[in-house]
């Protein structure tokens, strides 16, 4: 059956080299959680004193009620 507006002709939108790969979008995946895995290293003495700092504040203040 052929289509009258490509005329029997596949359209050029899906023959080009435009457009991103399965291969690009896993480097991108990749490239982000080595970013995520990164910040999280980074990031973990500081997020774990605060939070040891908030549940020493809670319990205070449970304990003084």
């Amino acid at each position: 059956m052929r289509s009258t507006l490509t005329n029997g002709r596949v359209p050029e939108r899906l023959t080009g080299d435009q457009g991103a790969s399965l291969v690009e979008y896993a480097f991108l995946l990749a490239l982000i959680a080595i970013v995520c895995i990164g910040a999280i290293k980074y990031f973990q003495e500081s997020v774990t004193a605060s939070l040891s700092r908030s549940s020493s504040a809670i319990v205070k203040a449970g304990a003084g009620s």
